[in-house]
Protein backbone atom coordinates (compact mmCIF):
# COMPACT_ATOMS: atom_id res chain seq x y z
CA UNK A 1 0.00 0.00 0.00
CA UNK A 2 1.34 3.49 -0.78
CA UNK A 3 2.30 5.50 2.08
CA UNK A 4 1.86 9.21 -0.28
CA UNK A 5 -0.32 10.96 1.35
CA UNK A 6 -0.93 15.03 0.67
CA UNK A 7 -3.83 17.10 2.03
CA UNK A 8 -3.89 19.87 -0.29
CA UNK A 9 -6.57 22.72 0.51
CA UNK A 10 -8.55 20.31 2.90
CA UNK A 11 -8.81 17.59 0.19
CA UNK A 12 -6.71 14.41 0.70
CA UNK A 13 -4.58 13.15 -2.13
CA UNK A 14 -3.56 9.40 -2.03
CA UNK A 15 -0.86 9.23 -5.14
CA UNK A 16 1.41 11.68 -6.60
CA UNK A 17 -0.49 11.00 -9.80
CA UNK A 18 -3.56 12.58 -8.52
CA UNK A 19 -1.74 15.59 -7.54
CA UNK A 20 0.08 16.02 -10.40
CA UNK A 21 -2.64 15.97 -12.50
CA UNK A 22 -4.29 18.51 -11.05
CA UNK A 23 -1.75 20.66 -10.66
CA UNK A 24 -1.13 20.26 -14.95
CA UNK A 25 -4.94 20.81 -15.30
CA UNK A 26 -4.56 24.35 -13.63
CA UNK A 27 -1.51 24.57 -15.54
CA UNK A 28 -3.13 23.61 -19.04
CA UNK A 29 -6.61 26.05 -18.61
CA UNK A 30 -4.81 29.25 -17.87
CA UNK A 31 -3.28 31.67 -20.90
CA UNK A 32 -0.56 33.18 -19.73
CA UNK A 33 0.23 35.89 -17.45
CA UNK A 34 -3.60 35.70 -16.83
CA UNK A 35 -4.08 35.07 -12.88
CA UNK A 36 -4.86 32.39 -11.18
CA UNK A 37 -9.01 32.40 -9.77
CA UNK A 38 -9.53 32.18 -6.12
CA UNK A 39 -9.92 28.90 -5.93
CA UNK A 40 -7.10 27.63 -7.87
CA UNK A 41 -4.55 30.12 -6.10
CA UNK A 42 -5.69 28.79 -2.60
CA UNK A 43 -5.19 25.07 -4.57
CA UNK A 44 -1.87 26.11 -5.61
CA UNK A 45 -0.86 28.09 -2.55
CA UNK A 46 -1.26 24.94 -0.26
CA UNK A 47 0.87 23.07 -3.16
CA UNK A 48 3.72 25.16 -3.10
CA UNK A 49 4.01 24.27 1.08
CA UNK A 50 4.73 21.16 0.07
CA UNK A 51 7.96 22.78 -2.43
CA UNK A 52 11.09 21.75 -0.76
CA UNK A 53 12.35 25.64 -1.35
CA UNK A 54 8.87 26.95 0.10
CA UNK A 55 10.15 29.56 2.51
CA UNK A 56 12.41 30.75 0.03
CA UNK A 57 9.79 30.65 -2.47
CA UNK A 58 6.98 32.54 -1.04
CA UNK A 59 9.32 35.19 0.65
CA UNK A 60 7.53 37.43 2.62
CA UNK A 61 3.86 36.35 1.07
CA UNK A 62 2.28 35.71 -2.17
CA UNK A 63 -0.50 38.00 -3.64
CA UNK A 64 -1.08 36.40 -7.14
CA UNK A 65 -0.45 33.36 -9.13
CA UNK A 66 -0.31 32.95 -12.99
CA UNK A 67 1.39 30.40 -15.86
CA UNK A 68 4.44 31.64 -18.21
CA UNK A 69 6.70 30.95 -20.68
CA UNK A 70 9.63 29.80 -18.76
CA UNK A 71 12.61 31.94 -20.20
CA UNK A 72 15.67 29.39 -18.96
CA UNK A 73 13.13 26.52 -21.70
CA UNK A 74 11.30 28.39 -23.97
CA UNK A 75 9.15 25.19 -24.64
CA UNK A 76 8.14 24.89 -21.41
CA UNK A 77 5.18 26.44 -18.92
CA UNK A 78 5.36 27.17 -15.42
CA UNK A 79 3.83 29.11 -12.69
CA UNK A 80 4.96 32.09 -11.24
CA UNK A 81 4.22 34.12 -8.28
CA UNK A 82 4.47 37.58 -6.79
CA UNK A 83 4.96 38.67 -3.32
CA UNK A 84 3.91 41.73 -1.63
CA UNK A 85 7.02 44.07 -1.60
CA UNK A 86 6.43 43.64 -6.08
CA UNK A 87 9.15 40.31 -6.39
CA UNK A 88 8.43 37.09 -8.65
CA UNK A 89 10.06 33.89 -8.96
CA UNK A 90 8.45 30.41 -11.14
CA UNK A 91 8.42 27.21 -9.08
CA UNK A 92 7.92 23.83 -10.40
CA UNK A 93 4.85 21.92 -9.33
CA UNK A 94 6.23 18.12 -9.48
CA UNK A 95 9.09 19.06 -7.01
CA UNK A 96 6.14 19.81 -4.28
CA UNK A 97 5.74 16.06 -3.93
CA UNK A 98 9.06 14.76 -3.54
CA UNK A 99 9.02 14.31 0.28
CA UNK A 100 11.20 16.35 1.74
CA UNK A 101 14.36 15.37 3.78
CA UNK A 102 15.26 16.13 7.37
CA UNK A 103 17.98 17.89 5.45
CA UNK A 104 15.52 19.99 3.63
CA UNK A 105 13.45 21.04 6.25
CA UNK A 106 16.81 22.39 8.30
CA UNK A 107 17.34 24.74 5.28
CA UNK A 108 14.19 25.67 5.22
CA UNK A 109 14.43 26.80 9.13
CA UNK A 110 17.70 28.20 8.93
CA UNK A 111 16.73 30.53 5.76
CA UNK A 112 13.56 31.52 7.85
CA UNK A 113 15.91 32.46 10.66
CA UNK A 114 18.03 34.63 8.67
CA UNK A 115 15.10 36.59 6.56
CA UNK A 116 15.34 39.53 8.77
CA UNK A 117 18.83 40.14 8.03
CA UNK A 118 18.76 38.96 4.50
CA UNK A 119 15.64 41.77 4.38
CA UNK A 120 17.75 44.67 6.13
CA UNK A 121 20.69 44.06 4.03
CA UNK A 122 18.28 44.80 0.72
CA UNK A 123 16.34 48.26 2.38
CA UNK A 124 19.94 49.38 3.38
CA UNK A 125 20.99 49.34 -0.30
CA UNK A 126 18.67 51.78 -1.01
CA UNK A 127 18.62 55.26 0.64
CA UNK A 128 16.62 58.04 -0.43
CA UNK A 129 18.09 59.27 -4.07
CA UNK A 130 20.57 56.46 -4.45
CA UNK A 131 20.97 54.74 -8.03
CA UNK A 132 22.33 51.19 -7.58
CA UNK A 133 22.92 49.03 -10.09
CA UNK A 134 23.23 45.01 -10.39
CA UNK A 135 26.90 43.89 -10.04
CA UNK A 136 25.95 40.81 -12.39
CA UNK A 137 24.69 42.28 -15.14
CA UNK A 138 24.65 46.07 -14.95
CA UNK A 139 20.57 46.05 -14.49
CA UNK A 140 19.40 49.78 -12.88
CA UNK A 141 17.28 48.66 -9.68
CA UNK A 142 14.81 50.65 -8.30
CA UNK A 143 14.76 52.30 -5.51
CA UNK A 144 12.06 50.14 -3.35
CA UNK A 145 13.61 47.29 -3.72
CA UNK A 146 11.66 45.22 -5.64
CA UNK A 147 13.56 44.49 -8.98
CA UNK A 148 15.74 42.69 -6.85
CA UNK A 149 17.13 40.18 -4.75
CA UNK A 150 19.66 39.18 -1.78
CA UNK A 151 22.03 36.74 -3.12
CA UNK A 152 25.39 34.70 -1.32
CA UNK A 153 28.17 35.81 -2.99
CA UNK A 154 31.32 33.80 -2.42
CA UNK A 155 29.98 31.10 -0.10
CA UNK A 156 26.54 29.55 -0.76
CA UNK A 157 23.69 29.39 1.61
CA UNK A 158 23.90 25.86 1.34
CA UNK A 159 27.36 25.89 1.83
CA UNK A 160 27.15 27.73 4.95
CA UNK A 161 24.64 25.98 6.71
CA UNK A 162 26.89 22.13 4.93
CA UNK A 163 29.90 24.92 7.22
CA UNK A 164 27.76 25.00 10.38
CA UNK A 165 26.57 21.49 10.73
CA UNK A 166 29.59 20.15 10.49
CA UNK A 167 31.39 22.86 12.99
CA UNK A 168 28.40 22.40 15.62
CA UNK A 169 28.60 18.28 14.77
CA UNK A 170 24.89 18.78 14.58
CA UNK A 171 22.67 15.67 13.65
CA UNK A 172 20.09 17.35 11.19
CA UNK A 173 18.03 13.61 11.67
CA UNK A 174 17.50 14.87 15.67
CA UNK A 175 16.38 18.54 15.85
CA UNK A 176 13.95 19.80 16.74
CA UNK A 177 11.59 21.93 14.79
CA UNK A 178 8.05 23.47 14.74
CA UNK A 179 5.68 24.35 11.73
CA UNK A 180 3.70 27.68 12.97
CA UNK A 181 0.15 28.22 11.90
CA UNK A 182 1.15 30.82 9.16
CA UNK A 183 3.46 27.65 6.65
CA UNK A 184 6.75 27.04 7.05
CA UNK A 185 9.07 25.14 9.11
CA UNK A 186 11.04 26.88 12.09
CA UNK A 187 13.62 25.76 14.83
CA UNK A 188 12.09 24.95 17.83
CA UNK A 189 15.38 25.62 19.53
CA UNK A 190 15.92 29.49 20.27
CA UNK A 191 19.93 28.95 21.21
CA UNK A 192 20.29 27.00 17.90
CA UNK A 193 18.32 29.39 15.98
CA UNK A 194 20.58 32.08 17.96
CA UNK A 195 24.18 30.00 16.99
CA UNK A 196 22.94 29.92 13.56
CA UNK A 197 21.76 33.11 12.81
CA UNK A 198 25.33 34.04 14.23
CA UNK A 199 27.15 32.17 11.90
CA UNK A 200 25.27 33.16 9.18
CA UNK A 201 26.00 36.85 9.46
CA UNK A 202 29.47 36.05 10.57
CA UNK A 203 30.15 33.70 6.98
CA UNK A 204 27.82 35.50 4.46
CA UNK A 205 28.77 37.72 1.74
CA UNK A 206 25.66 39.13 0.30
CA UNK A 207 25.25 40.96 -2.66
CA UNK A 208 21.78 42.84 -3.74
CA UNK A 209 21.34 41.95 -7.67
CA UNK A 210 18.55 41.73 -10.00
CA UNK A 211 16.00 39.12 -10.28
CA UNK A 212 17.33 38.00 -13.54
CA UNK A 213 20.98 37.93 -12.08
CA UNK A 214 19.65 35.88 -9.12
CA UNK A 215 17.89 33.48 -11.15
CA UNK A 216 19.03 32.94 -14.29
CA UNK A 217 22.82 34.49 -14.56
CA UNK A 218 23.91 33.35 -11.15
CA UNK A 219 22.23 29.91 -12.35
CA UNK A 220 20.35 29.68 -9.18
CA UNK A 221 23.73 29.06 -6.99
CA UNK A 222 21.64 29.45 -4.03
Amino acid sequence: MSKFKFEIAGKVYATKTAVLAQAKEILNRYPENQSLSEADFEWMLSLLEHHPDADDKIGCGVTRMWVQQNPEYPTTRTFYLERPDGTSINFSYPACVTPRTPLQDFKRAARRAIASYTRVTRDLKFLPGTVVNCPVNGTMLTEDGKSCHVHHHGMTFDEIVTDFIRVKNIDVEVVRLRRPEHGGVVFDDPDLEKSWTTFHNESADLEVVSQRANLSDLNKRD
